[in-house]
Formats: structure tokens, sequence, C-alpha cells
């Protein structure tokens, strides 16, 4: 039995089947370097999105770090104010308390001043009888007409004693004079003169 070499068919399949390995790997090498360089990217870009998300989430932090002071701050400047108003309120309070007072002090004040008035005006009424019944009325003294009394006719209230005398005098000359010695003697005078009472009770003006 003879043994026949190979034929060049069977030579080129067998070379192609020796080659197909490594040209498999260089047909592939282009893919992998394109998938390592998207691993690559990939990684870089997650890195740069993780760092840029740490970034944002540390500014957002701060940013509501700051807020949240800002809103104490704000909050603590409402406390205060609130404090401020109530104080204002409880002075304003007192001072409407003290404002009523001093207006009832100054109506009682003013009522007071009004009934001293009348009571004054009611004094001076029964001064203005007193005097004028003093004038009116005399008794023994010597009386001055227009100042002591009043100018008119004077009578005796009741019957004098035997030792009444009276006399109407004007300056130093006497005008007209009596001693009646009983009765209800009366007599006349005029301002400028005076009446002079002795013994002779109580005369008034008619």
């Amino acid at each position: 039995m003879s043994v026949q070499p190979p034929s060049t068919e069977q030579n080129n399949t067998a070379a192609e089947q020796g080659a197909k390995p490594f040209e498999i790997k260089r047909k592939m090498l282009p893919l992998l370097v394109i998938i390592a360089v998207l691993v690559l990217c990939f990684g870089v870009l997650a890195g740069y999105g993780i760092g840029r998300n740490q970034s944002v989430s540390s500014a957002a932090a701060d940013q509501m770090a700051s807020k949240n002071s800002d809103y104490n701050e704000v909050k603590q400047q409402i406390i205060d104010k609130r404090e401020d108003l109530d104080v204002a309120n409880r002075i304003i309070a007192e001072s409407s308390k003290a404002q009523s007072g001093i207006d009832d002090l100054k109506k009682q004040h003013s009522d007071l001043e009004q009934q001293v008035k009348d009571k004054q005006a009611e004094l001076d009424g029964l001064t203005q009888k007193v005097n004028a019944a003093k004038k009116a009325s005399i008794s023994d003294g010597t009386w001055q007409v227009g100042t002591d009394i009043d100018p008119g006719t004077y009578r005796a209230n009741s019957e004098v004693p035997s030792d009444c005398y009276w006399e109407v005098l004007s300056g130093d000359s006497i005008v007209k004079n009596d001693l009646p010695g009983g009765g209800f003697p009366q007599t006349s005078v005029s301002a400028g003169q005076q009446l002079k009472l002795s013994s002779c009770g109580t005369w008034t003006k008619q």
C-alpha cells in the first residue's frame, strides 16, 4: 500500500486552518482596543461624574447650611422683635392707664374748682346779705352814712329806754339830735353824715 502525499488543496486547507487563530486575534485587536478605550472613557467619565456629584453635593450642603444659618438668624430676629413689641405694648397699656388716671384727676380737679366757684358765689351772696343787713341794722355807736350804713330812714326795733340819745352829725356840727325818753324814735340820714346812737337798742333801715 502506497502513501500518497497530500494534495495542494489539502495543504491549503490545513494552512488556512493553522492561520485562523492568528488571523482571528489580529481581527479582534481593533475591537479590543475600542473596548479598552470605552472602558477607560467610562471610568474617566464615571470618576468625573462622581467627583462632580460630590462637588455638587458639597456645594448644595454648604448652601443649605448657609440657608439654615440665615433662617435661624431671621427666626431669632423675629423672636427679638416680638419681645420688643410686647414691651412696647406693656408701656402703651401702662401709659394709657396713667393717662386715664390723669384724665380722672383733671375731671375731679375741674369739678372741685366748679364747686369752689359755686361756694364762693354763695359766700359772696351771703356776705352781701350780711353787709346789707349790717348796713341796714345798727346799734350803739357812731356810723358813717354811705360807708357803714346806707342813706335812708332808720327806726328803733323796740321801745327805747329813757336814757336813749341819738344825733346826726355833719362834720363837727350836730344836724339834729333827740333824747326821746321812750317809744320808737326814728331819723333820716344822707351820705356824708354820721348817725350816733347811745343806749337806743337796735335800729333798722325802713
